[in-house]
């Protein structure tokens, strides 16, 4: 595979196969998943075979793929993610107690996250209160 397997469309690849690691997976398993073609998935597959993250077994039209080295894998993507690819954006807020930042927070349709760690600041926003 020429593209990078942790970019874009195919990394939808790699994050169903993490979901399921024990899975035997087919190319049709991923076609039309998020807009996932048959090419690519077949691409994606060829090329965790051959980076070690997966091996193919060949049994005709019974054939799967076996992710074996999910640990690897992830080491690999963490290895090639780079944070300057996303966009930054940075906004002032002027400080308010907790209380009344959460009644503030919760107020609002779209609450923000404002730094890496809001969830455990704001658990309401993960559904933990």
């Amino acid at each position: 595979m020429r593209r990078n397997i942790f970019a874009d469309k195919a990394s939808l690849v790699l994050r169903r196969m993490l979901r399921e690691p024990g899975r035997r997976w087919v190319v049709r398993d991923f076609v039309g998943t998020d807009g996932v073609s048959l090419g690519l998935a077949q691409n994606v597959l060829e090329a965790v075979e051959t980076l070690g993250y997966a091996e193919k077994t060949r049994k005709g039209p019974a054939s799967f793929t076996l992710l074996t080295n999910p640990e690897l894998l992830i080491a690999e993507w963490v290895k090639a993610y780079s944070v300057s690819r996303n966009e930054i954006r940075t906004f002032y807020l002027p400080y308010l107690s907790g209380r009344d930042q959460e009644n503030q927070e919760r107020s609002r349709r779209a609450p923000l996250c404002v730094h890496s760690s809001c969830g455990s600041e704001f658990s309401y926003l993960l559904g933990k209160n």
